[in-house]
């Protein structure tokens, strides 16, 4: 019994654990919040992967800083944008809520580079949804310990290229504005699935529901 609590207190005293940065807003988002003129935006609640198993290569857990659960960790990173760019409103009447359907990263392969891979649904109170992807790639390391170290700091990277890929998307307008204009509404169809190219042709119904086509 004292031969297995030695080798037990050995395990555990080899395992850290790889805890990733704090957020940090960026200059980009901020610029395509207030470029894109994004105001009064309410953030809710974001669920999912609140007992993430996030093992790293026996080395020890990657965890979020200040213990949050990873969707915390990413809905303060969209309320911190938001504030920077004085767009953040809690009494506003859009709210935006999310749900991490997947989250999932590679430590590192064969060449020495790692990944991280999120899926998030983001729902608006005006009743939109959309589902949002990111493939974050990093310089990793071949040394285990080490790349979980990487991997851990890559997170908070990752969280600011999501972010900011959602904000630049059309179909982000439809979930912020109570009322999307007509020209959130060309600019979500021109990036559906119902063209192959963004830029290719935008359509939408006047007012007499007679089909204009803009080039």
């Amino acid at each position: 019994m004292k031969k297995l609590f030695i080798l037990v207190t050995l395990i555990l005293s080899a395992c850290s654990t790889f805890e990733t940065p704090r957020y940090s807003v960026t200059e980009y988002t901020n610029s395509a919040i207030v470029a894109r003129d994004i105001k009064d935006v309410n953030i809710g609640d974001f669920t999912g992967y609140a007992f993430y198993n996030a093992g790293c290569k026996f080395k020890g857990p990657v965890a979020t800083s200040d213990d949050l659960t990873f969707s915390k960790y990413i809905q303060r990173a969209f309320v911190a944008e938001f504030i920077s760019a004085h767009a953040f409103n809690p009494a506003s009447p859009t709210t935006l809520y999310g749900r991490i359907n997947k989250l999932k990263f590679a430590s590192s392969a064969g060449n020495a580079t790692g990944s991280w891979d999120i899926e998030i649904t983001l729902k608006s109170s005006n009743g939109n949804s959309r589902l949002f992807t990111e493939h974050y790639v990093f310089p990793s390391d071949l040394n285990d310990a080490t790349a979980c170290a990487l991997t851990a700091k890559a997170f908070a990277s990752a969280t600011q290229s999501l972010i900011a890929n959602i904000i630049e998307t059309p179909e982000f307008m439809l979930l912020v504005n109570n009322k999307p204009d007509k020209q959130d509404f060309v600019l979500a169809v021109a990036n559906s699935t119902l063209f192959t190219h963004r830029n290719f042709l935008s359509t939408l119904y006047n007012d007499n529901r007679e089909l204009i086509s803009y080039w």
